[in-house]
């Protein structure tokens, strides 16, 4: 059998509702914009007021904090730019649009998180360390427990309220995925500074007011670095082009080959491009007695599109494996098909 017309793709049926699918896409990520907005409304709004409540209550605590929420400020605007170029069309040089900006974004703001927790942990040994001289020499300088109470009660509202108008977004863009892990840090950390400014106004135990700030902030550090350790592995995957979570590989062969007319499915790689879109390159090996080949691949877009919901889908047909003469990236798929 002739190989001239064994190449096919599926974009076209993947472009008959690529109208709606586009659409959906950017209303989801207009969505998205507006959230991150009001989310940056907040953040920015309580940094004010903490700087001024810092100064005066002689809080370095709260200091601290503020300089985490200007991280999250500039986080927040690093996420808005990234969508905004990722809205641009394709072009000659990048084929494939520019959505990986999101996910770039998403790791920028994972990156910086660690960082911040790198210096929570500095800052807890060496609030340590200080308060260990200063109290032996009667210097030690206790800050004003109300006004650090107060402060830390309304940056947990503040804080929940833009982890509830994020939340909704979170399954729908890793960047927003990557705010959101920073505003649950700042809650968390609003909720630190109010136990910190209770138990110094409470004050049971002259030792408690040493230990109490820097091991909630080791505290605060872990519960950190365990929020985007989930964020991270999700973006990597998507960088290192792995087959997306919610696909089974083997499964998705297993559905092409109980098609009447295929032989065996090779050569397949699936990947994420964004989240929300997916992409499929297969061989597909095909009988002799196959001969109308638009039908056979209608089959197998509507399995690919419409079980797995991979949008984005090239298959070539083959007559058999012997004749592709490209490089096969996962053999053991054709060794399980043929076992």
């Amino acid at each position: 059998m002739s190989d001239q017309h064994s190449h096919s793709h599926g974009d076209s049926h993947s472009h008959e509702g690529s109208g709606f699918l586009d659409g959906h896409t950017h209303d989801l990520r207009g969505t998205s914009k507006r959230r991150l907005v009001w989310a940056m409304v907040l953040v920015v709004g309580y940094m004010v007021v903490e700087i001024v409540a810092s100064i005066v209550s002689g809080s370095l605590a709260l200091l601290a904090h503020a300089g985490h929420m200007l991280t999250d400020a500039l986080c927040i605007g690093i996420a808005l730019v990234a969508m905004r170029v990722a809205e641009k069309r394709a072009t000659k040089q990048h084929t494939y649009g520019f959505e990986r900006y999101e996910v770039m974004a998403a790791l920028a703001n994972a990156l910086v998180l660690w960082l911040l927790v790198g210096g929570i942990l500095m800052q807890a040994y060496d609030r340590i360390v200080e308060h260990g001289h200063a109290h032996d020499h009667g210097h030690d300088h206790t800050p004003d427990g109300m006004i650090m109470t107060i402060v830390g009660l309304l940056g947990f509202v503040v804080h929940f309220g833009a982890a509830v108008i994020l939340h909704r977004s979170v399954d729908h863009s890793v960047n927003v995925a990557g705010v959101y892990q920073h505003v649950r840090a700042d809650l968390l950390g609003s909720v630190v500074i109010a136990i910190s400014g209770g138990l110094i106004l409470w004050n049971p135990w002259e030792w408690l007011e040493l230990w109490v700030d820097p091991v909630l902030g080791v505290i605060l550090g872990i519960v950190i670095l365990g929020g985007t350790w989930g964020l991270l592995k999700q973006v990597f995957r998507v960088l290192l082009e792995g087959v997306p979570k919610h696909i089974d590989v083997h499964a998705l062969c297993r559905s092409i080959e109980t098609l009447p007319g295929v032989v065996v499915i090779h050569d397949i790689h699936v990947w994420t491009l964004s989240l929300g879109s997916d992409a499929l390159t297969a061989h597909v090996v095909i009988g002799e007695h196959v001969t109308d080949r638009e039908a056979m691949l209608d089959q197998l877009k509507r399995i690919v599109s419409d079980q797995y919901k991979i949008n984005h889908m090239t298959i070539q047909l083959e007559s058999n494996v012997a004749r592709c003469t490209e490089d096969h990236h996962v053999d053991n798929l054709l060794a399980l098909v043929d076992s």
